[in-house]
């Protein structure tokens, strides 16, 4: 009897087994390979509509475009969402256009570097107005060692920020600067970089880095009737970049006052940035 029970608790466990074998295994058939998006932290701001191409030109940002300077990444990527092989070896130029009722014009412009490691071209655009005046594009033409093709990637949006972040006025020479605030893009009590890149607007469709200039900041919370200590006034760096060192002693909003010069001349000293946080 007792030989007997031990056969049946024998059968019964190699068939618990043999069930729970082939559950594991339907389990991992079913379960799908998790995939890594490199993207997933990133906002579309626009893709192409290319009715006759397989590929797709997407380009992201950090947050939803706006007035002011944008850091954008470029891919294009295979109909399977694969960045495009030859994109890595093309060489990539954007313009930005905007398109309004009356006429269309361009706007300040860095153009992409090489790939990062996730097949993504970093370049930035100044985008000056919002799309409440009209529609944004940006034109991206890949180029190799044979022909060249331009796919042209429709903005979904460009919004006005609550603290504005490019600044225009006209110099002695009646010439058109714009200034547009790079960083602090997230502010902090203490020490931030403080970032500025400047550009003329020469016609509608040139919009140059402007360099050789010299500037002076004094920053102010004007509800608290103070100032702070140890900042660095901006000197220039490269394409129209000016960096240097604000020190905010504390949160609420704060007055960044500018003196812009060129030539040891005054060309700007009542231009200034809200920050608040």
């Amino acid at each position: 009897m007792l030989l007997k029970n031990i056969k049946v608790w024998v059968l019964m466990a190699l068939i618990i087994g043999a069930s729970t074998s082939c559950k594991d295994d339907d389990d991992d058939d079913n379960t799908p390979t998790p995939t890594n998006n490199p993207f997933k932290n990133y906002v579309i701001l626009g893709t192409s509509d290319d009715d006759n191409d397989d590929d797709d030109i997407v380009i992201y940002g950090e947050k939803e475009a706006f007035v002011g300077y944008n850091k954008i990444w470029i891919v294009e990527k295979d109909d399977d969402g694969t960045v495009d092989d030859s994109f890595l070896e093309d060489q990539v130029t954007i313009n930005p256009v905007m398109d309004m009722p009356m006429h269309s014009h361009s706007a300040p412009v860095e153009q992409p570097g090489t790939p990062d490691q996730n097949g993504a071209r970093q370049a930035a655009v100044v985008f000056v107005m919002p799309t409440t005046a009209g529609d944004w594009y940006i034109d991206v033409t890949l180029t190799d060692d044979n022909d060249s093709e331009t796919h042209r990637v429709k903005i979904n949006s460009v919004v006005e920020p609550e603290e504005t972040r490019t600044k225009s006025f006209y110099t002695p020479d009646s010439a058109r600067y714009f200034v547009s605030l790079v960083e602090p893009s997230d502010p902090e009590v203490g020490i931030n970089d403080y970032e500025v890149v400047v550009h003329e607007r020469k016609t509608m469709m040139s919009w140059p880095a402007v360099n050789g200039l010299t500037m002076e900041i004094d920053p102010e919370m004007p509800t608290m009737g103070h100032g702070s200590p140890d900042n660095e006034n901006p000197v220039e760096t490269t394409n129209g970049h000016y960096v240097g060192k604000v020190n905010f002693t504390m949160t609420g909003y704060w007055k960044v006052n500018m003196v812009l010069k060129e030539n040891g001349n005054d060309i700007k000293d009542d231009l200034f940035f809200d920050i608040t946080f």
